[in-house]
């Protein structure tokens, strides 16, 4: 899917494209301030270099992504990035600023510890349930953050990228809210 003929825009959202396998933003997309993908047969995005600046970045479900750079991006304050199986990589070469809320789970092809030096600046960081990360963690690392992260018993499975995190039957306050 070439944009090209996208004028400026604040937010940008391509997702539910099950037959979209490239995605080639165009060269005005600078201004942009949230950007979410969403698409299954994603491959590859390009067109990011010129983003200097994000208030919010949300990558979800895409299948068949194996990595995502943004080598521009200097300061971005959301980051979510879940259920992304073939995702290896994710280059953020020139952020300088701490991301304010960084969610990093359920990528089960990504290490978590090559996102090292941006959660370790991180203001908040959820990172966890990717590759080699271990999940149904007990207690509960991430109680009290608004989010489920654990199934309500160990025959239920999973309905969010989250509820891999922690053991059946933790994160009380934060499951008996969303049930």
């Amino acid at each position: 899917l070439d944009v090209a003929g996208v004028g400026a825009v604040d937010e940008l959202s391509i997702q539910l494209n099950d037959g979209l396998s490239e995605l080639v933003l165009p060269p005005n997309i600078a201004g942009l301030k949230q950007l979410k993908i969403a698409n299954t047969s994603l491959q590859s995005v390009s067109g990011l270099a010129e983003l200097t600046h994000l208030d919010a970045l949300s990558v979800e479900s895409n299948w068949q992504l194996s990595s995502l750079s943004l080598p521009g991006l200097q300061s971005v304050t959301n980051v979510e990035v879940l259920w992304n199986e073939g995702l290896t990589a994710i280059d953020l070469p020139q952020l300088k600023e701490p991301v304010e809320n960084l969610v990093v789970v359920s990528n089960s092809s990504l290490r978590s510890d090559s996102l090292a030096p941006v959660s370790a600046r991180a203001r908040r960081a959820k990172v966890g349930a990717n590759q080699g990360d271990p999940i149904g963690l007990d207690p509960c690392p991430f109680e009290r953050d608004g989010s489920c992260d654990a199934v309500k018993s160990a025959s239920d499975l999973p309905s969010t990228a989250y509820q891999m995190l922690c053991a059946a039957g933790t994160d009380l306050s934060d499951c008996a809210k969303s049930r």
